[in-house]
């Protein structure tokens, strides 16, 4: 999570890059399962629950890709947009399905604009 909030301060290139590489050596990373992937989500909204700051969506899935691949697991940064223009969201997905961690997927009016 710490890594993501310090990535996230920079330009964006920047946490893009860095998943970019983290996910290159691909011979080297497995696939996470749904259930790996819960569980870093659940590890990095616990940490986001101590940080005084923001901690949304986008800090939640990027901190999850990057402790998914610190692991040694792969799994897509997606982010995306609605046909509102002032509504983003990021999300982390396995196989095409989001990882929720057993919350409602509103995810559903978001067409994505960036997977990683």
């Amino acid at each position: 999570m710490c890594l993501a909030l310090v990535l996230l301060r920079l330009p964006f290139r920047v946490p893009v890059l860095a998943v970019d590489a983290l996910k290159r050596p691909r011979a080297r990373l497995r696939p996470a399962t749904m259930r790996q992937a819960e569980a870093m989500l659940a590890v990095v909204r616990r940490a986001a629950d101590g940080y005084p700051g923001r901690a949304a969506c986008l800090e939640h899935s990027l901190g999850t890709v990057l402790g998914l691949a610190l692991a040694g697991l792969t799994a897509d940064w997606c982010l995306g947009s609605a046909d509102d223009p002032y509504r983003f969201h990021a999300w982390v997905e396995i196989d095409g399905e989001t990882v929720t961690h057993h919350e409602a997927d509103d995810r559903v009016s978001f067409r994505r604009v960036l997977v990683l």
